[in-house]
């Protein structure tokens, strides 16, 4: 990815210091709790939330790879805070137990989907993947890692902060 770091900061310079409406589509964590709570009342996967909360970035136009790259870095980081945010607020006001459950959790549901984000990095390297292509399928693992990570979390913690789902939920057997 550290090829494709020039060619990210050459696109950002390029885009308008101006414009009136952000360049990337924000991610709305309100929207991502509203899905999450659909999914639960219907029993389905939390899973399925993850598409509608990055469309924006994969609605960007296909010749603007590097500005798609830069709307998932964004996701992924709005959504690693979310998270962070999610957590603190857990600690205040969860049983211990509960927030640490969700603690450990939320770590590991992130550290096993970067890992497959660097798996699918190596993997593109040996495919001699252009370093454009390689930065946009990495940022938007990672932000798909970040944002399952935070959707499963809203999943886990009911919204009293009281309880978790039972370990047989779809988003615990992952």
């Amino acid at each position: 990815m550290n090829r494709a770091l020039p060619m990210l900061a050459v696109a950002w310079l390029a885009l308008p210091a101006c414009a009136e409406e952000p360049l990337t589509p924000a991610i709305d964590t309100e929207a991502v709790a509203g899905c999450v709570a659909e999914a639960r009342a219907r029993d389905a996967s939390p899973d399925i939330c993850i598409g509608p909360t990055l469309a924006g970035c994969g609605s960007l136009p296909a010749d603007a790879p590097a500005l798609a790259t830069l709307c998932y870095d964004a996701a992924r980081l709005r959504l690693s805070e979310a998270a962070a945010e999610r957590l603190t607020r857990l600690d205040g006001t969860a049983p211990e137990p509960v927030a640490l459950r969700a603690r450990i959790e939320t770590k590991y549901d992130l550290l096993s989907g970067l890992l497959q984000c660097d798996r699918l990095e190596e993997l593109g390297r040996l495919a001699d993947t252009p370093a454009e292509a390689l930065a946009l399928q990495k940022t938007r693992c990672e932000a798909t890692a970040s944002g399952l990570a935070y959707i499963r979390l809203l999943w886990r913690v009911t919204p009293g902060d009281q309880q978790q789902t039972l370990p047989d939920s779809p988003a615990q057997g992952d």
